[in-house]
């Protein structure tokens, strides 16, 4: 679908920094490069402004919204909560072997020294257990929240060897609260004591 073409397209500019926060871009320009109309491009447009990348502005244009201090909070309460339930729905197919894959994946995090990689790795920890759920709206929803937090997805690394703890201790209930009200909960970056 040439509305997915151009989603990728207006995705990539804005998590490579070519369309950077707080600007405006101009449709016409996007259009002429990429050769399509202004359909697909205003419907790739619609789905950016619900994921909260951009925000369109009758008569003024599309404008690259930043990430505040209070989005992000936002963001990380709903990761936690959507998080959290999923231990919960899912506890059934935790066993040993999964709790060793985790074991290795934050073991790789722990000695990984490149930005890049650290967040693959981190995203690869977390929908280890995401993707065991078979709720696909959850799992959609939850991908792109952390497409929206790509900027701070170094922030908050630590914990997971005390929810491995927690998951190996048989406790549902602990480990979903451990995700929900403690590796989730947002510290204010160093950028913002500035």
């Amino acid at each position: 679908m040439l509305r997915d073409v151009v989603y990728d397209y207006l995705w990539t500019q804005i998590r490579e920094k070519q369309f950077k926060p707080g600007e405006f871009v101009n449709l016409n320009l996007i259009s002429q490069k990429l050769g399509v109309s202004r359909t697909p491009l205003r419907e790739a447009l619609i789905v950016l402004e619900a994921e909260g990348f951009v925000q369109i502005l009758p008569k003024r244009g599309i404008y690259i919204k930043p990430l505040t201090l209070q989005d992000t909070y936002n963001l990380y309460e709903a990761i936690g909560a959507l998080e959290s339930s999923i231990i919960m729905s899912v506890w059934s197919k935790i066993d040993e072997n999964f709790i060793r894959t985790l074991e290795r994946i934050n073991g790789e995090i722990a000695a990984c020294t490149d930005y890049a990689r650290h967040y693959e790795l981190n995203h690869e920890f977390h929908f280890a257990y995401i993707n065991l759920s078979e709720n696909t709206e959850i799992k959609n929803y939850l991908g792109r929240l952390y497409q929206r937090i790509y900027d701070f997805s170094g922030i908050n690394y630590a914990g997971h060897a005390e929810f491995i703890r927690l998951l190996r201790e048989g406790n549902p209930v602990s480990s979903a609260d451990y995700l929900r009200d403690i590796h989730w909960k947002f510290r204010v970056p160093e950028v913002f004591h500035a």
